[in-house]
């Protein structure tokens, strides 16, 4: 079934989840530019950058002069040594400039490179800048969400850290927005892709992270303000020693070379040239340190900052952990590396918490499962019985355990959080998940 959109005259598709989009489709689409592909650039242009740095009135005027002794005969190879701080000054500008418009240019929240469509009735893994306008997406635990979408079918929870700045997960059902950039931390679900391209929300953020703003720099504006008050300075000095020499030497040629002389004098050349070197070693050394400064006059700015304000923690950093200590609070029936290896192949988890879990105990069937219970925000713990063996579960401890078992571990627990740790208990029980419902009677067994 297809359905119009008068507005844009875009034809859009409402294809069967099972079947999704077919060939002649996909490839209308392309043809239309409905792809998730972005070609525009926010940055500033190669062109605009080199005109910033040549066209300045501290150029103007050495050009003059250049152009002035290069039509008389009169003019020495050393005349046009000047010329040297006017070409340094100007690419030390465009160097930094190029160099960081390339850095914007990559900057980009999307780091997933492929994703899984339905189409033709089969699942296929394509590449992210190839998803269309209707295309139906098949999405799961650990995937970045590609393109905005809508649910179809199944329910998720998605991260949208990148996008809002709040890191609690966000339950999706049927029916809800997801959006480009967003991470989903539990669930499956199908999704019908209704934006691509710049279209998408997170391209909006980027278009205004990405866009150059001239910066308000107090050295900026005094060599300006200097340039400007020498252009006064210079223009009636000059017409009237020209005037003078043409009326001494009866010469226009000797009149303009010997005019040419205290003119160069008069524009602070190496002053320019001090500055933009001096604020390129600064560039030099923050950029070791993996910072990007867009405009060479915005180091000012960071010399001018004496405080900063930082907010997000959980999205300024990249989550990632490690466990630094496991602490036995009774003596296991089985080895604590083969219960959460066991649980970890069963879970199949994708969170930063399970991904430190596996780097530490690995992964392996040592025990059959029966049925698992996976992670999610609001029960915070993930729980599996295994055959003849009853249940495991970990996640925060005031979750697993009940209020009076859990007491009686507190003060290990907050003697854990003050070195900044965070705490997971593994606990056991003897009776099975009922209905996705863990069992209340878990004795812990170690602290993680």
């Amino acid at each position: 079934m297809k359905k119009e959109t008068p507005a844009k005259n875009i034809i859009r598709y409402s294809p069967n989840p099972i079947v999704g989009l077919t060939d002649i489709q996909v490839a209308s689409r392309f043809e239309d530019g409905l792809n998730n592909t972005v070609k525009q650039k926010y940055s500033k242009s190669y062109l605009r950058i080199v005109l910033d740095n040549v066209l300045t009135v501290f150029n103007l005027l050495g050009l003059l002069v250049f152009v002035a002794l290069v039509f008389i005969d009169k003019s020495k190879p050393g005349d046009f040594f000047f010329v040297f701080f006017y070409i340094a000054n100007t690419l030390i500008g465009i160097i930094q400039e190029v160099r960081a418009k390339k850095c914007i240019d990559k900057l980009s929240l999307m780091t997933s490179k492929s994703t899984l469509v339905i189409r033709n009735g089969e699942l296929v893994e394509i590449m992210s800048d190839d998803v269309v306008l209707d295309d139906v997406l098949r999405l799961g635990i650990g995937n970045q969400i590609p393109t905005d979408s809508q649910i179809i079918h199944g329910e998720i929870e998605v991260n949208e850290s990148l996008l809002t700045g709040e890191s609690i997960a966000v339950k999706k059902v049927p029916g809800d927005m997801i959006l480009a950039g967003s991470y989903i931390t539990s669930g499956v679900c199908t999704a019908q892709a209704i934006k691509v391209g710049k279209d998408n929300y997170i391209e909006t953020l980027s278009a205004k992270a990405k866009q150059y703003k001239k910066p308000r720099s107090e050295i900026m504006n005094s060599l300006s303000l200097i340039i400007r008050a020498i252009l006064f300075l210079i223009l009636p000095i000059t017409l009237f020693w020209l005037i003078k020499t043409i009326a001494l030497t009866g010469d226009l040629a000797e009149a303009i070379y010997m005019t040419a002389t205290p003119i160069i004098g008069m524009i602070p050349a190496g002053m320019f040239l001090l500055t933009s070197v001096a604020l390129a070693l600064g560039i030099i050394k923050l950029a070791r340190h993996n910072t990007l400064v867009q405009d060479l006059y915005s180091l000012e700015m960071l010399a001018r900052v004496d405080t900063i304000c930082f907010d997000k923690t959980g999205t300024i950093t990249d989550g990632k952990m490690k466990i630094d200590n496991i602490e036995q609070l009774v003596e296991p029936e089985r080895p604590i590396g083969n219960v959460i290896s066991s649980m970890l192949a069963s879970l199949k988890d994708n969170n930063q918490t399970a991904i430190a879990l596996y780097d530490h105990f690995g992964q392996d069937s040592v025990y059959e499962s029966q049925e698992t219970l996976p992670f999610n925000s609001s029960r915070k713990l993930s729980a599996v019985t295994f055959k003849d063996i009853g249940t495991y579960a970990f996640g925060a401890p005031e979750f697993v355990l009940s209020s009076t078992k859990y007491k009686l571990i507190k003060p290990k627990i907050d003697q854990a959080a003050k070195k900044g740790l965070r705490v997971l208990v593994l606990a056991h029980s003897k009776k099975p998940l009922i209905d996705d419902q863990a069992p209340n009677d878990f004795t812990a067994i170690a602290l993680i």
